[in-house]
């Protein structure tokens, strides 16, 4: 006696008259033999490359912006939000990057920002293939 697959029946409808059964197969086949997650891994590395010099350029720019008392207003946010041991141990850092204008810095890491976002894009293209 042979079972019948039921699901050989459901027709779903926008997958081109495919059966519920083939669309399973075909989905559980791209997981296996697709490396779904090594894709998934290489993109989310690559985009967390890339968030610490994007955090950087954003944090090189805040003295460039000509508001008065931003920079302050910023410093006493951040004090705010951080616990006050890892404040105190940071403190002098942030306070040096959002005060003192480097454009150097500014330079370099908006392009190793751009570079690893580029990547990033490259991986989620190659991934979606």
């Amino acid at each position: 006696m042979k079972l019948k697959n039921p699901f050989k029946k459901i027709i779903i409808p926008g997958f081109e008259g495919l059966s519920l059964h083939e669309v399973s197969l075909f989905f559980y086949r791209g997981i296996t033999k697709g490396a779904v997650t090594t894709r998934a891994s290489s993109l989310a590395f690559n985009f967390f490359l890339a968030f610490f010099p994007s955090i950087i350029v954003i944090f090189t720019l805040i003295p460039f912006v000509p508001i008065t008392g931003f920079q302050e207003q910023l410093f006493m946010l951040i004090m705010e939000v951080l616990p006050p041991s890892t404040f105190s141990a940071t403190k002098s850092i942030v306070n040096d990057i959002i005060n003192n204008e480097r454009g150097g810095l500014l330079s370099f890491t908006f392009i190793l920002a751009l570079y690893f976002c580029t990547n990033g894009v490259n991986a989620m293209i190659t991934g979606f293939n």
